[in-house]
């Protein structure tokens, strides 16, 4: 008894002493972590980094003003005191010049925007299902990168499947939109109940593939009757992106590239992990810096330079249009087939029989295939960055690149969640490719680096 008194006693002290010695950051830390969870609890995951962002954001400003009213009694302050408000108000200085420097570009939307060659064209496709939510961003952001390309160098293909939430009717009022701006387009509305299978199934896995096949025809269409061959082929999928940014993907290595992709976000970080591969055919992982396993990638990452890749997706992904058009193909090396199976050449999206894998993976793996014994030109760019809802556009693409948060990205992500404790995301989040055995490591035409 006597010793639980004395346990209860101590503990009171020390909270009072808190209270009475560190009430401003007892303030400071409730209002963080209070902000944190009502962004968390609506953006469906928790990061320290939304722990840091109203600290940094608020209350050291905060504290700044408090110091400053009462800096008339310097003289008293303890030098605690003194060197807290100093490396406040140096804090408060630098968020206000934080806007002129070029990690703040993202959010200003200023960046350089180099022009595209005069003599490309464009054709862009689409995939939809119950995209209303994203349409209205969507399509905005579609007219201006079409006004940028030059409208008479892009064709719009769109295939919708059986939405039932207003995305026929939106896009029905983009194509019209189109159609009065002089933009060509094939845009296809699927009425009636969309079969249901599981996110991974074969099944599923064989109707995408036949979708984006089919969201293609006109491509091939034009190219057979009207000899009309485009530069590239932009594939989007219902993500939140901004134009500048896709300009940027098209822009990618100055447009050599068989495939160049995005990166896309959605809850805790990169979400198109079935899909993408590092240059060794490794699997990545959903937090930074992803690709862990590739010390190359890692360092192409931090400085913002387009990262090498076996395979990719992510949102948007820019194809070097000759991969689906006949007789627009050079010469390829022509490996020896496994088996009987031979992929088709222009290239077609295909299921698997061997391994339930992405229909957008395995474009990648014949990509590979008919380039034996080279490398396709995969790559993804991290300075393009999209995602599947506003609030994770808002803090993956905008806030997190922002000068202001230079330090967490350096001192948290980088120093504390790579090299230190990178061993324990690596074990929690890279998952083994269960089909590697089967068409993933063994198909793949590893980098130089790898072997």
């Amino acid at each position: 008894m006597r010793d639980t008194y004395y346990y209860r006693k101590h503990r009171r002290n020390l909270i009072a002493t808190l209270l009475h010695y560190h009430p401003v950051f007892i303030a400071c830390a409730a209002f963080s972590i209070s902000t944190a969870i009502f962004f968390a609890y609506h953006l469906g995951y928790f990061s320290t980094f939304l722990v840091y962002l109203p600290f940094a954001t608020v209350c050291v400003p905060a504290l700044t003003i408090f110091d400053a009213a009462h800096i008339s009694n310097w003289s008293r302050w303890t030098p605690r005191r003194r060197t807290r408000f100093r490396l406040c108000f140096i804090w408060c200085l630098f968020l206000l010049l934080a806007p002129t420097y070029p990690y703040s570009s993202h959010l200003r939307n200023d960046a350089p925007i180099s022009p595209l060659p005069s003599n490309g064209t464009y054709y862009i496709a689409a995939n939809l299902y119950n995209s209303a939510k994203v349409l209205p961003a969507w399509t905005k952001e579609m007219k201006l990168l079409i006004d940028h390309i030059g409208r008479q160098n892009v064709f719009v293909s769109i295939y919708e499947s059986n939405s039932d939430d207003g995305t026929q009717e939106i896009l029905r009022m983009f194509q019209k939109e189109l159609d009065e701006r002089g933009v060509g387009n094939h845009i296809v509305v699927q009425e009636g109940i969309r079969d249901r299978w599981g996110l991974n199934s074969p099944e599923r896995i064989s109707y995408m593939a036949d979708i984006r096949n089919k969201v293609l025809e006109p491509l091939r269409v034009m190219g057979d009757q009207d000899g009309k061959t485009f530069t590239k082929v932009l594939f989007f999928n219902d993500v939140y992106f901004d134009w500048r940014a896709i300009v940027r993907l098209i822009h990618t290595k100055n447009g050599d590239y068989d495939l160049a992709c995005a990166l896309d976000f959605d809850g805790v970080g990169l979400y198109d992990i079935w899909v993408v591969r590092d240059a060794c055919g490794r699997t990545a992982k959903e937090i930074w810096p992803y690709f862990s396993s590739d010390s190359r990638a890692v360092k192409s990452l931090r400085k913002g330079e387009p990262i090498e890749v076996a395979s990719c997706w992510n949102g948007v992904a820019v194809f070097d249009a000759t991969w689906f058009l006949a007789g627009s193909l050079p010469n390829r090396n022509k490996p020896t087939p496994t088996g009987d199976y031979l992929p088709p050449l222009p290239l077609r999206f295909r299921g698997s029989t061997e391994c339930t894998s992405s229909e957008c993976y395995l474009i990648a793996i014949d990509m590979h295939f008919w380039n034996t014994p080279h490398r396709p030109k995969i790559y993804v760019n991290p300075q393009v960055n999209v995602a599947y809802d506003s609030l994770n556009f808002l803090f993956h693409t905008k806030l997190e690149h922002l000068a202001l948060s230079h330090p967490w990205r350096l001192v948290w992500q980088d120093w504390i969640g790579h090299r230190m404790f990178g061993w324990l995301s690596d074990w929690i989040w890279l998952k083994e490719d269960r089909c590697s055995g089967k068409h993933g490591s063994e198909v793949f035409v590893e980098a130089d680096y790898c072997r």
